[in-house]
């Protein structure tokens, strides 16, 4: 196997770039340290931001818009733990008083206008960051400050500003730019019109080239918008305005950020990564209604069966049980999108026309694919590079989808009755020219730069949210901010009491599930965890009569004793065994003692422990190694029927050693087999299909120790292919796996479907196992190359290192997902200016075809609901900010 090439990792805040350009900022212009401090540490210390408003109660107009930081420093998985208290609530920002109104009148004698009230209420935010911004803290900016730290150390610390992570409506409000105009990005000047070029070159050009940046010249523009309309007069909406400033569609407000540190080196339209929960979530709900759509549009029962496909769950919270009717898509919150799209594979399967159900197939598959990849907690050179191209086939499939032909609605031309005619429905069409469509085109730069997103995602700031609303039900309902205020102090001062008294008191008469009494937790370097209980037992001689009725009992005690002595003595499972030892071989009172579940402990490709715990009841699919000189598919999978131990005893023999007594668990597995005919993986764009083997096939039972189990897997059935009971007697013991009834509760199986599918992204751990592997799968690499190669891995152009770690970069071919700064005067360019030349040569070097309708066709009718990012909004303002 050829050797894979050094990568570098992004996870941390600490190992992206942004951090690396911090650090060499501060440290090289550090001061000569003052006698005394010469030993003294210089650490940056990298302040996140959060902020959003929030409503209190779910009825009434109470609300609440906090400031949360987090340091950087610290590990991201406490972030979204609020038991840890690792946040810091900064500031709640008020919002206008209703008086504001009548005082406007008294000054200026006239009502203020809807524009003056945005102005207002943009200029409030900036207004209290400015008082954050103080002379304290720029003094700890330029000069550091001296703090001792926990571990008694005396440090000196550097504040930087890493992230500011919040929806669109508060990123605008932050980087001071108008509501979906002409250029709705907070990153770039990009148009409306270009935003359906998402993974063309164009679009990379206009990212890298076009950016916003603050400067001196882009300062003076402000300043002169503000003195025309304090000191000349001008309207806020005017064009006296409008021609300094809606190039770029920017609003007349003073940056807090820009004021206080441009003169330092600070740019904050560096401090914004994109939003996965909002806008990857938007494009997810976008992605499902277009799909329903269609179905709706067939006028069958197409809909209907798409409800009626039920998919199990699966892993601890990982895979939640779905809503009776996904369709009407109710209450849906964004892990919901989430969990439809990675499930949504085989049960579109089947329920569209030939021509379309590929088109609808391949947009599911690369969508899971952009949604797990987004999710990854752990990066390298090579996922990312992967990412990108993902991301450009994302934007390719909706081009190809306009050109689907919808059912309309057509009246019978053999009927005269007026009521045989259809209501004529409104026709809906994809769209593109959103800002969330441009934004997945900033994750792959977001990654490199901020770290992972499980780091900076808003997911963490509404998290915190839960936090202010139950505070909130302890106020009189007064003065919300400030009694709020108090309870936060109140709760951190009490926390930091246990944390350094190790105070554990509760009132509950239970015992919770931290506390380690009930079940000791079991030691993560074992492969699994089995219970030592002797409760429940199966018969032996039992089961030899049950076998003359079951066929799934056939050979069962031979099978067993030959695993058993296989795991006792075998040498990676080939010991050569005869009659003699297996009739050596004895089990304590003729008995296998069953247990209810068994947990399997493996490393994740992020190297952190995880765990999962298998049920033959309601989670009993598991994925193995196969064995060894199949070279067709890496894994075998199987559906557990039954965990259990026993404590055996072997008589000594001419071949094998006396054994007292040793007890051995083992797990009794259904088998499926690997569907060699279907194509399947990260080209074919389609999922691995499996079938039950049939029980009178030797292979279709047998036992496996739980130490050989890599995990627990998701397996769906493939709805369309239909169900069958040739595998199995409907009455067999080996039928233990309960399924959905339709009254409801979960009744033991009956029957099977005649091919399953395997879930490859069901968690961001399975997608890396089939994507060859990740950092934390090393010891199954090579096992894993045939996944390696499908996905193109191997023929990627990845930077190249030294030895000191550093990227080695050639000046003439820069990689088209860095980023270079520009000039002040480039910077102050729209994107409009690019001529017309420039403009022609870049969509010939295209990655792939533009997605999307043009401009034209979209604005024909343009109707979505789908949040406040998709609003209309004119090129001259915002109507909601």
């Amino acid at each position: 196997m050829k050797k894979r090439p050094t990568q570098r990792v992004y996870s941390e805040a600490y190992t992206s770039d942004h951090s690396v350009e911090f650090e060499e900022e501060v440290y090289s212009q550090l001061p000569p340290s003052p006698p005394g401090e010469e030993n003294i540490e210089s650490v940056v210390v990298w302040i996140m931001i959060w902020s959003d408003s929030t409503n209190l109660a779910h009825f009434g107009t109470a609300s609440l818009w906090p400031i949360y930081i987090f340091l950087g420093n610290l590990p991201k998985r406490f972030r979204m733990k609020r038991s840890e208290h690792h946040a810091h609530h900064l500031a709640y920002i008020p919002s206008l008083p209703d008086t504001i109104r009548d005082a406007y009148y008294n000054e200026f004698q006239v009502h203020p206008t809807q524009e003056v009230i945005k102005f207002l209420k943009r200029e409030i935010m900036h207004a209290v960051w400015m008082l954050l911004l103080d002379e304290d803290l720029l003094d700890a900016y330029i000069y550091g400050l001296l703090l001792c730290c926990t571990d008694e150390i005396l440090r000196r610390l550097y504040p930087r500003f890493f992230s500011h992570s919040a929806d669109y409506l508060e990123r605008i409000l932050m980087v001071c730019m108008k509501f979906l105009a002409k250029c709705p990005c907070p990153r770039c000047t990009i148009t409306k019109s270009k935003i359906p070029n998402l993974g063309t070159k164009n679009d990379f050009y206009i990212r890298n080239n076009r950016r916003r940046h603050d400067s001196k010249a882009h300062q003076k523009r402000i300043e002169e918008a503000r003195k025309r309309i304090f000191e000349q007069g001008y309207s806020v909406a005017s064009l006296a305005v409008g021609d300094l400033l809606d190039d770029q569609s920017l609003t007349p407000v003073r940056n807090a950020f820009s004021a206080r540190l441009l003169d330092h080196g600070f740019d904050y339209y560096d401090m914004n990564p994109p939003d996965k929960l909002h806008d990857w979530g938007g494009k997810n709900e976008d992605i499902l209604s277009a799909e329903l759509r269609i179905l709706h549009s067939l006028k069958n029962n197409s809909v209907e069966i798409y409800n009626q496909r039920w998919v199990p769950t699966f892993g601890r919270s990982v895979i939640r049980r779905f809503k009776n009717n996904v369709s009407e898509m109710k209450k849906f919150a964004a892990r919901d999108f989430d969990n439809v799209n990675v499930c949504s594979i085989p049960v579109l399967e089947g329920l569209f026309p030939r021509g379309t159900e590929k088109i609808v197939l391949d947009l599911a598959f690369t969508s899971c694919s952009w949604q797990t990849l987004a999710s990854l907690r752990m990066h390298t050179d090579a996922t990312l590079e992967f990412f990108k191209d993902v991301t450009v086939e994302l934007v390719e499939l909706p081009h190809e989808a306009r050109k689907r032909n919808h059912s309309s609605n057509k009246k019978s031309s053999n009927s005269t009755l007026q009521g045989d005619a259809d209501t004529p429905t409104r026709v809906r069409k994809f769209n593109n020219e959103t800002i969330k469509t441009h934004a997945l085109g900033d994750f792959i730069w977001a990654i490199k730069y901020f770290g992972t997103a499980d780091g900076w995602d808003t997911r963490i700031g509404e998290n915190l949210h839960q936090d202010v609303k139950q505070w909130y039900d302890r106020t009189n309902g007064q003065e919300n901010a400030a009694q709020i205020s108090r309870h936060e102090k109140r709760i951190r001062i009490l926390d930091n009491i246990r944390k350094r008294d190790g105070i554990k008191s509760s009132k509950a008469v239970a015992l919770g599930f931290d506390t380690e009494e009930p079940l000791p937790f079991s030691n993560p370097e074992d492969k699994f965890h089995m219970a030592s209980g002797k409760q429940c037992f199966l018969d032996l001689d039992d089961v030899v009569e049950w076998s003359e009725r079951d066929v799934a009992l056939k050979d069962f005690i031979w099978k067993l004793k030959i695993h058993v002595l296989q795991t006792l003595f075998g040498d990676d499972g080939n010991l050569d065994i005869c009659e003699g030892d297996l009739d050596a071989l004895s089990f304590e009172n003729n008995r296998l003692y069953r247990h209810k579940v068994v947990r399997i402990n493996h490393t994740t490709y992020d190297l952190r422990q995880d765990q999962d715990s298998i049920n033959p009841c309601t989670h009993a699919d598991i994925i193995a190694l196969t064995p060894a000189g199949n070279n067709s598919h890496p894994f075998i999978y199987g559906r557990v029927v039954g965990m259990v131990h026993a404590n055996v005893f072997v008589h000594k023999t001419a071949r094998l050693p006396p054994i007292k007594h040793k007890r051995v668990e083992f797990l009794w597995i259904r088998w499926f087999e690997y569907d060699c005919t279907h194509a399947s993986g990260w080209k074919a764009k389609r999922l691995p299909r499996v079938h039950f083997l049939y029980s009178h096939d030797p292979r279709a039972f047998d036992f496996i120790d739980p130490s050989d189990v890599l995990r627990a897997v998701h397996i769906i059935p493939a709805f369309d292919l239909g169900g069958t009971s040739d595998y199995l007697a409907p009455d067999s013991i080996a039928r233990q796996y309960e399924g959905p009834t339709l009254t409801g509760p979960r009744a033991v199986e009956t029957d099977d479907w005649s091919y399953y599918y395997v879930n490859i992204f069901s968690d961001s751990d399975m997608t890396m196992l089939f994507l060859g592997g990740g950092i934390g799968h090393r010891h199954l690499i090579n096992y894993l190359e045939l996944f390696y190669l499908d996905a193109g891995l191997d023929k990627q152009e990845l930077p190249q290192y030294d030895s000191d770690g550093e990227e080695l970069i050639n000046d003439e071919v820069r990689p088209s997902n860095q980023l270079p700064h520009n000039s002040e005067s480039e910077s102050e360019q729209g994107d409009d200016q690019i001529s017309e030349e420039e403009e022609t040569d870049l969509e010939d070097l295209e990655f792939g075809s533009k997605s999307g309708w043009s401009s034209s066709e979209i604005d024909t009718e343009e109707e979505f609901e789908l949040g406040p990012e998709d609003g209309e909004a004119s090129d001259d303002g915002d109507d909601n900010f």
